[in-house]
């Protein structure tokens, strides 16, 4: 188990951002992103929000999404709650179907039921419905035409369910970073030197050194990035959150949007 807002601050200072360029950038409100690293996950306005935002920010600093997703399920989204959620949704559905239900009368002091009303209204409509069917028959006999349906009289009730509205669509997630994301993870036996510069081979150094076993290490440039892998086994790679191939050895790469390339 690891942390979630804390492997989100620490990608964030590594790159050396704050919170208004995060914001800028994953268009993602400054207090929602503190929420996310404080793990205060009640703060955004609901879990379909939660999501998208935690998807969104860890691939713009370069984190595995889908890993911080998974946790996020097993941590903060028991079985229990979503199955509170399923009953209480329908137990206000059949509240709402309750409403539009004419109530039985309520029984007279003495044991007796004042049923003599309720009775008159239930043989008044009985009496209307058969006066219909009479009408529609006779009409039928004489006529092939359509006819109409007679309106209830006078007096009764009836009940009429309100019109069923859909939920309002969720919003859309917020747009992928720009640029280029490359996030290197040490794998194999011994992990393996890594080289990374922004643009080309001779670009500016971001990151020289050995990534062990689990070792993890992401960075994003908007003309895209230049590595050098002393070992290509000894490496897992990522680019904008999806996984590609790494092959040849000791190999120089040139990182776009498209995948690796030999540089």
């Amino acid at each position: 188990m690891f942390e979630i807002g804390n492997s989100l601050r620490e990608a964030r200072r590594r790159r050396g951002l704050d919170m208004a360029a995060c914001e800028q950038a994953t268009r993602i409100r400054a207090k929602y992103l503190v929420a996310l690293e404080e793990e205060h996950f009640d703060m955004l306005p609901a879990p379909a929000y939660c999501r998208a935002f935690l998807r969104s920010y860890a691939d713009f600093l370069g984190l595995d999404g889908d890993r911080i997703l998974d946790e996020y399920s097993s941590r903060f989204e028991p079985e229990s709650d979503r199955m509170a959620e399923v009953r209480a949704a329908a137990e206000q559905r059949m509240a709402r179907r309750r409403r539009f239900l004419p109530l039985p009368p309520k029984p007279r002091p003495g044991g007796r039921r004042g049923g003599g009303a309720w009775q008159l209204v239930w043989i008044v409509m009985g009496g209307a419905g058969a006066i219909a069917l009479l009408v529609w028959a006779g009409a039928s006999g004489r006529d092939t035409s359509p006819t109409a349906i007679p309106a209830p009289p006078t007096g009764s009730t009836v009940a009429v369910a309100p019109p069923v509205t859909a939920p309002p669509p969720a919003p859309p997630p917020p747009a992928p970073p720009p640029g280029v994301g490359l996030a290197l993870t040490g794998a194999g036996d011994g992990g393996s030197y890594v080289q990374v510069r922004r643009s080309g081979p001779e670009g500016e150094i971001v990151y020289e050194g050995t990534l062990l076993p689990g070792d993890r290490r992401s960075w994003r440039d908007r003309n895209g990035l230049w590595m050098r892998v002393g070992w290509t086994p000894g490496l897992e790679v990522r680019i904008n959150g999806r996984r590609v191939p790494a092959e040849g050895g000791t190999v120089n790469f040139l990182v776009t949007k498209e995948g690796l390339s030999p540089g």
